[in-house]
């Protein structure tokens, strides 16, 4: 099943970077990319009403000038074509005990 991804991040090395990595995928194809929340917005809203093979992903930066892509979760629900599932991860590093780790955790939020 293809898989199409759209990136959300101010910092555009990290874009291209994630971009990279997904593209060297077989079934991952990076469709779109956004340097800001409402660009990204505009841009996943678009690609919702594109017809796309197999399923869309939107990787949006957490924390960006013009505003949070948690802010994201409760529109993503709504609207025409109808999505019933949301997957949300958190990444970041953190020191404990005089050592450094790297902190992942995630949900998944069903209808």
């Amino acid at each position: 099943m293809a898989i199409s991804v759209a990136l959300v991040d101010d910092h555009a090395v990290v874009r291209e970077a994630v971009a990279g990595m997904l593209n060297a995928q077989d079934e991952i194809t990076v469709v779109g990319q956004a340097g800001s929340l409402s660009d990204g917005h505009t841009l996943v809203d678009r690609l919702l009403t594109t017809p796309q093979e197999g399923r869309l992903v939107a990787v949006i930066d957490v924390t960006m000038p013009d505003g949070s892509g948690l802010s994201q979760l409760p529109v993503r629900f709504s609207g025409t074509p109808r999505q019933d599932n949301l997957d949300v991860y958190l990444t970041g590093p953190f020191s404990l005990f005089g050592r450094e780790h790297q902190l992942i955790t995630g949900m998944t939020l069903s209808q």
